[in-house]
């Protein structure tokens, strides 16, 4: 018996790493790939829709594999699959041509009033600024002083929780579909990259306006509540096909998610250094986060019952939304009483004029 444990954990620990390995990689891709969108779209509103063809590849892939693998009956197709794909994409990408000046006009159309006075201050120490320009080769210096900014350390903190959730979902539940139902979990897995894909395409098309209309903070909060159905149904559903329907929530997990912060670290980037933030931001959730779920999901996986994973997730998220929310309220008071301050300022100041002016009607300028 203590054998068969150890043989078990040597497995779980071997996978867990080449996961973990593979997600950083894939991880960087996702980022480059990113960055090149966002630098080739003229409207940055249009990323989700691009991104739309690369969730109907993956779920094509994944059905085919599983219809392919549920012929064939053979590990092999994996692979076949997996070296036909990077092959095709090599192939691709060769021809796409990067065009950053469109970013950095798209960059400067968000935002003209800053635009105009960097053009100013540009002007007037043009000799000053030039020397500075070269004499910096670390640019992402640029990027430190925001990590003072307490909103930005709760956007990072919140995209870290939605990596660990990463990683306690993705392999682990495909493991534990393949202890309960080890005859048709390939064909489940496969039914559920399908409908994950579905609804990604559905929601990358969306999300621009979704996140628009409801805010940043209503869909994070969203995101959180999809992440606990998931989880939830995970643990008290036994039946493999009665997990089907909860891939729908994939629409806000990963769909407005991914969008969400792409956008979010588009914003709030100095100028020029959009892409290394997105990296920051993709590689804390994506890489960081989910290898760091990963190793919290292995000694679960492997101490407790295989379940509990999910439990214990459903209950993490839940303390998340409900610590983020607080942050939202806080944040919502803080606004407002800064916008009050400000106006009873502005309005002292209006009434000291208008006194000034009663009291010297001759020095009102006409």
């Amino acid at each position: 018996m203590v054998h068969v444990f150890l043989d078990k954990t040597i497995y779980v620990l071997l996978y867990a790493f080449l996961i973990v390995i593979g997600l950083n990689l894939c991880a960087n891709a996702t980022t480059i790939g990113t960055s090149i969108g966002f630098a080739a779209l003229h409207r940055s509103n249009l990323f989700g829709r691009q991104r739309v063809y690369g969730t109907m590849g993956f779920g094509l892939c994944a059905f085919i594999a599983s219809r392919i693998y549920a012929h064939f009956k053979s590990d092999y197709v994996y692979i076949f699959m997996f070296v036909a794909s990077s092959i095709l994409t090599v192939i691709i990408t060769s021809f796409v041509r990067i065009r950053s000046d469109k970013h950095n006009a798209e960059k400067s159309n968000q935002d003209d009033l800053s635009v105009i006075e960097e053009l100013n201050e540009t002007s007037i120490n043009e000799n000053e600024e030039k020397p500075k320009t070269k004499n910096s080769p670390f640019k992402i210096c640029a990027i430190l002083p925001l990590l003072k900014n307490f909103d930005v350390m709760v956007f990072l903190a919140t995209t870290f929780l939605w990596g660990t959730s990463y990683g306690g979902m993705d392999p682990y539940l495909l493991l534990y579909i393949d202890e309960i139902s080890p005859c048709v979990s390939h064909s489940i897995v496969g039914y559920m990259s399908l409908i994950t894909s579905t609804v990604e395409v559905i929601a990358l098309f969306v999300a621009h306006k979704l996140i628009k209309c409801l805010g940043t903070k209503i869909s994070s909060i969203l995101i959180f509540i999809a992440f606990i159905i998931r989880f939830t149904g995970y643990y008290f559903i036994r039946r493999p096909y009665l997990l089907l329907p909860l891939e729908t929530m994939h629409f806000f997990n990963f769909g407005i998610l991914y969008v969400l912060i792409a956008q979010q670290a588009l914003e709030i980037a100095p100028p020029g250094l959009s892409g290394t933030l997105q990296g920051i931001v993709y590689g804390t959730s994506f890489g960081l986060g989910r290898g760091v779920g990963l190793l919290i999901s292995l000694f679960i996986y492997t101490r407790m019952k295989k379940r509990y994973l999910f439990l214990i997730y459903a209950l993490f998220n839940l303390v998340g939304v409900i610590i983020y929310s607080i942050y939202c309220l806080l944040s919502k008071r803080r606004s407002s009483s800064s916008f009050n301050t400000n106006g009873n300022h502005i309005f002292r100041l209006v009434s000291h004029k208008l006194d000034e002016n009663e009291k010297h009607p001759d020095t009102i300028k006409t």
